[in-house]
């Protein structure tokens, strides 16, 4: 069975220092709980922005400094200011599966 997690980095000054916050969720709601709490002084009551990240290639979706096919970025609405970006990755279950001799 193939379920997803979510890997996700605080927008930082530098790439290192942004892999550096990275944190891993099974869940969009639980990693929105997670950020809009450590941003809640920011935040408010505005709204957050979650869309596809276009990087300095002009490639929809990827990240590909790191290898993130699927890059989104949160931002406080209306393109205001980046809080961080996040990856969809597939997490295998590994389970038992038949074997084409038996």
């Amino acid at each position: 069975m193939r379920e997803l997690k979510i890997i996700y980095r605080e927008h930082r000054g530098g790439l290192k220092e942004a892999l550096a916050t990275s944190k891993e969720f099974n869940s969009f709601n639980e990693m929105m709980a997670y950020v809009q709490n450590i941003y809640s002084e920011i935040i408010k009551e505005r709204l957050l922005d979650v869309h596809l990240y276009n990087d300095s290639s002009n490639i929809y979706g990827k990240d590909t400094r790191i290898g993130w096919e699927n890059t989104f970025v949160i931002n406080i609405s209306k393109n205001q200011g980046v809080l961080g970006f996040f990856t969809l990755v597939s997490n295998e279950k590994k389970g038992t599966q038949k074997s084409e001799n038996t």
